[in-house]
């Protein structure tokens, strides 16, 4: 298994360059330099978590060891299959940052907002029934990412053009035992 490298390029210009590549591959970024003064190469190495939910009872710990793990990010795309756990581990994690009453998932009203006293603004949003990612847009789904709010997106890739770069990626599926496995890379 290869690792993972994210490299982040900065230029005295106008835009900024972001290359996520195995490490295994050859990186080639090419640009037009000819006005560019500086350079800054940032090149942090990722690294892969891994969670195992055996049964419900684990969600507790799990749900803080996840919000132990995640440092300063907080857009989380999570995706799987139907029946994965994406919801029941979102729920998870809203009680552990000390929401006590949840409102499910948000299936039809596609975002439910929250507040926690230690984690600030907290959305949680179900893009599922999305007929187009428009209808993203006119719930202002893009000042919501550029709020610095929290942020736990399930079925991500209906509206994967609309989320930043900074947007770690959960990954949940079932073993032979049924158990959930969650996986993300920071």
């Amino acid at each position: 298994m290869s690792s993972r490298l994210k490299i982040n390029l900065v230029a005295d210009v106008p835009s900024e360059i972001n290359v996520v590549a195995d490490v295994s591959s050859e990186i080639n970024v090419v640009a037009d330099v000819s006005s560019v003064t500086r350079f800054i190469f940032n090149f942090t190495q990722m690294k892969k978590h891994q969670f195992l939910l055996k049964n419900l009872d684990d969600l507790p710990s799990v749900s803080k060891e996840f919000l132990n793990t995640i440092e300063n990010h907080t857009i989380f795309a999570f995706s799987g299959d139907m029946g994965a756990g994406k919801t029941t581990f979102i729920l998870g994690l809203l009680k552990a940052m000390g929401i006590e009453e949840t409102n499910g998932s948000p299936t039809y009203s596609l975002i439910n907002e929250y507040e926690s006293k230690d984690f600030g603004n907290v959305y949680h949003f179900d893009v599922y029934r999305l007929k187009n990612p428009k209808e993203a847009l006119d719930i202002g789904i893009e000042e919501i990412f550029e709020s610095g709010a929290y942020c736990f997106i399930e079925w991500p890739e209906k509206i994967e053009n609309l989320l930043p770069s900074n947007t770690i990626w959960v990954y949940l599926r079932r073993n032979e035992a049924n158990e959930c496995i969650i996986s993300f890379e920071l």
